[in-house]
């Protein structure tokens, strides 16, 4: 497996400055054409998080004789808009943008592939890695962009989703208004792997007591978007390992508690109260299941920088 990369990825948004590229020198266009062309150059090299455009503050210019990077040739391009005038000073400074990928190994592709080569209106565009310097936190990726992912990788029929619990938890009334808070644990069903797992998620709203619309479209809502969560937190406990020759295994990362086992045990346990102790409690040992999961992840790692 010589020359073969391994990458785990976790289904959280990638705000890894690896997995960022940093674009400038970009000319004046519609913004809608420049981001539905980046989209169509860069997920060549793999899927595409997304990618932001923001006006630049000066004008870079670094003209070259080569032709336009595909898909930005305008001989091929008949809707362009060519109203604009051609002269620098009637024309805005144009833009830089970041282009956040998935996975580092396809930021990593693009660069190499595109440095130096990515020409726009005849204007030579710089790529490098980005630098920014915030805090990274972990946040769960949206549900839209699970499905995306999930499609990309376990494909379309490889995963399905089962409501185990979809109540009201509680409602608070402060005058006219009161609070709906429903609660959620789905079921992920890895089907092709013969995986699964479970997700918890709530949703708080308002509705009106003297609107009984109110109720019915709060309830809606606080339904639909409890399951969205729990959804997301399911997915989160996933891990895809991917290979750069395009293969993708598919785990569970297990030291994430399960929120269907643990509304399971929360509804079946009986409840011990304990008044006083004649001894001390004895410390219980490790549970073997985790020492597994740390020697499977030290394995992951070995594999990681072998290749």
């Amino acid at each position: 497996m010589s020359g073969v990369e391994l990458e785990i990825l976790e289904f959280i948004r990638p705000e890894k400055n690896s997995k960022n590229l940093y674009i400038t020198g970009i000319p004046w266009m519609q913004e809608a054409e420049i981001i539905d062309k980046f989209y169509q150059l860069f997920t060549v090299y793999g899927p595409v998080y997304g990618i932001r455009l923001c006006p630049a503050s000066i004008k870079i210019s670094r003209p070259v004789s080569e032709p336009d990077t595909p898909p930005f040739n305008r001989t091929a391009d008949t809707n362009i808009d060519k109203s604009t005038p051609p002269v620098d000073q009637n024309e805005p400074n144009g833009y830089y943008a970041f282009v956040t990928f998935y996975l580092a190994m396809s930021a990593k592709r693009a660069k190499e592939n595109l440095k130096c080569r990515l020409v726009i209106r005849g204007n030579e565009c710089k790529i490098s890695t980005a630098k920014r310097k915030k805090e990274i936190t972990r946040a769960a990726l949206h549900f839209t962009k699970c499905q995306e992912l999930a499609n990309q990788y376990i494909g379309f029929n490889g995963w399905s989703t089962t409501i185990k619990l979809l109540d009201c938890d509680s409602e608070e009334q402060e005058g006219d208004v009161k609070k709906l808070r429903f609660v959620c644990v789905v079921e992920l069903d890895l089907t092709v792997h013969g995986l699964s797992t479970a997700g918890l998620g709530a949703w708080e709203e308002a509705c009106l007591t003297k609107d009984p619309t109110s109720r019915a479209k709060a309830i809606c809502k606080a339904k639909k978007l409890s399951y969205q969560r729990a959804v997301e937190d399911a997915f989160s406990r996933v891990l895809l390992i991917v290979l750069s020759n395009g293969k993708v295994s598919v785990e569970i990362d297990t030291t994430r508690p399960d929120a269907l086992l643990a509304q399971k045990q929360a509804s079946t346990e009986p409840v011990l109260k304990i008044n006083e102790l004649d001894k001390e409690p004895q410390e219980e040992q490790e549970d073997a299941s985790l020492e597994m999961d740390d020697i499977n992840l030290h394995i992951l790692h070995q594999l990681e920088e072998e290749m």
